[in-house]
């Protein structure tokens, strides 16, 4: 894939990789739709991602627009416009038709005409010989061979304003194209959803959820439902969101949250429709779900390991050794060739390079490792989620949630937003607290068993934590201090208790 991306960046074109066998850009690409990537940059990134697809930044930056075909509704409307270009490629349902860009502003346009999209300045679209979600391969019929030899785009034929995203039109047979922003449209849309018209649908409307300023998130909790329902395979509501916030912008920034007008929802056992998805989340629950050691194998046997979709809260007080114990979990993912991106908001990236390392065995590379560190002291959400973008991890790990603030209601949003990741990249998390003062009470000469109400902003990291560790120390004991850790809760099984020591020369966390 190296070799056919510096084919395209040789000829102008700007390339950007998108994920394998899939459409969502690979990092934050909107720097360019300004400016091309290095050769040194496009190199580093399919050496990065060898089995990563192949993307073009379509308008200026590249001097192309792209007209894309979807299906035979696509193709009707591109002969009866005329649209003939020097280039054309296979797309996964259709066909790509490549112009020269005219010089003006050409605005992305989904649905145009019936099956008919423009890809123009900001949009991209996937090339040869990347792998459509749906396993065809792009490939072209006649190559871009010059930019400067394709046809200019007829900008003349698209004249009229094109409808912008959420803005969906259809054929109503005499040839005229009717707008789909009628009140209701979309709950009617929602009900004639079958598993022959699902991909369009969930198109429309997830487009006009992003036009309103809606969140990925939301946009899942309201289709989810249909989806299954309608016979989606696993992931392609995912992928369809994914697609389509990551083309468009919002048009409506000041709309953060859904508001739900459509039909009441209330399951019963009279309700087959309720059975049935009863039944699924039992299959889900009870079938061997993929999960992962982190390591300590006392620890897994009790919570069943780390789950995708999940948090895990490790909370101590300071020095009792939060950072050192999720070194054993990451150390665990970095020898199974997983990658795992770490949030440090107490050591720079060294330190803990230096304290990982030191735990390492003389056959164990380092270099080989792919442990990504972000020690910025307060990152945001948009800048997690941007990384977790740009890295793609098996395992997201947040040192410590205490920094964010102590208020109630900051750390309610902020482990929702964690908890909001790891579901939307549907991997595990890993978050640590800090533990207040009371952990440190000592009776009859030790000190207390901690409780979860001992947290600091206990209330919203309960609710949404998959499992919480306390970790408390009980004694020094020559060259290592013991630690009793409580797990306080456990949704996937029970409660428990497992006893670990914080070595040192070097640090380390063992079970014992």
């Amino acid at each position: 894939m190296l070799k056919e991306a510096l084919k395209y960046l040789s000829l102008g074109l700007s390339v950007i990789p998108v994920s394998p066998r899939g459409k969502e850009p690979l990092l934050p690409w909107k720097e360019f739709q300004q400016r091309r990537a290095s050769e040194a940059e496009v190199r580093e990134w399919f050496i990065r991602w060898p089995d990563a697809n192949l993307g073009i930044v379509s308008g200026r930056v590249s001097g192309v627009v792209v007209v894309d075909l979807d299906g035979p509704e696509g193709q009707t409307s591109a002969k009866n416009l005329q649209m003939q270009s020097s280039a054309v490629s296979f797309s996964g349902k259709g066909k790509h038709l490549w112009y020269k860009h005219p010089g003006s502003t050409v605005e992305n346009a989904v649905r145009k005409y019936p099956g008919l999209d423009i890809r123009g300045d900001g949009g991209y679209v996937l090339v040869a010989p990347s792998i459509h979600p749906n396993g065809s391969r792009y490939r072209w019929i006649s190559p871009v061979t010059s930019v400067e030899q394709l046809p200019v785009f007829p900008l003349a034929v698209f004249a009229k304003t094109a409808p912008q995203i959420g803005q969906d039109v259809r054929n109503v047979g005499d040839g005229s194209v009717l707008s789909r922003n009628a009140p209701g449209w979309i709950a009617k849309d929602l009900e004639a959803m079958t598993n022959g018209n699902i991909d369009d649908t969930l198109f429309r409307i997830c487009c006009r959820l992003r036009h309103d300023g809606y969140g990925m998130d939301d946009a899942f909790i309201f289709l989810e439902h249909r989806a299954e329902k309608a016979g989606a395979t696993p992931g392609h509501l995912q992928d369809k969101i994914n697609n389509v916030w990551g083309r468009y912008e919002s048009k409506r920034r000041d709309t953060t949250t859904l508001q739900s007008h459509g039909t009441l929802v209330l399951h019963s056992p009279t309700n087959p429709d309720s059975i049935q998805r009863y039944a699924e989340c039992q299959l889900g629950d009870n079938a061997s779900a993929q999960r992962y050691e982190t390591g300590y194998p006392k620890f897994d046997a009790i919570t069943k390991g780390l789950k995708k979709g999940e948090v895990l809260t490790v909370a101590a007080r300071t020095g009792v050794g939060k950072t050192n114990w999720i070194i054993t979990p990451i150390r665990s993912f970095c020898m199974a060739n997983k990658k795992v991106l770490l949030f440090s908001t107490e050591m720079s990236f060294d330190q803990i390079w230096s304290r990982y390392r030191a735990t390492l065995g003389r056959s164990e590379s380092f270099d080989t490792h792919q442990f990504y560190i972000c020690d910025e002291f307060t990152p945001d959400i948009a800048r997690i989620e941007e990384a977790i973008r740009h890295v793609q991890p098996d395992l997201f790990i947040f040192d410590h949630i205490s920094h964010i603030g102590t208020d109630y209601h900051i750390i309610s949003k902020f482990m929702s937003e964690i908890k909001r990741l790891t579901r939307l990249f549907n991997i595990p998390g890993i978050v640590t607290a800090q533990l207040n003062r009371n952990a440190d009470w000592v009776q009859q000469g030790e000190r207390v068993t901690p409780r979860m109400s001992m947290i600091q902003g206990s209330g919203a990291i309960e609710q949404i934590s998959g499992a919480v560790l306390l970790l408390s120390e009980k004694r020094i004991n020559g060259n290592y201090t013991e630690i009793e850790g409580v797990i306080d809760k456990n949704r996937h099984g029970d409660k428990g208790m497992v006893q670990f020591a914080l070595k040192r020369n070097p640090y380390r966390v063992e079970e014992i």
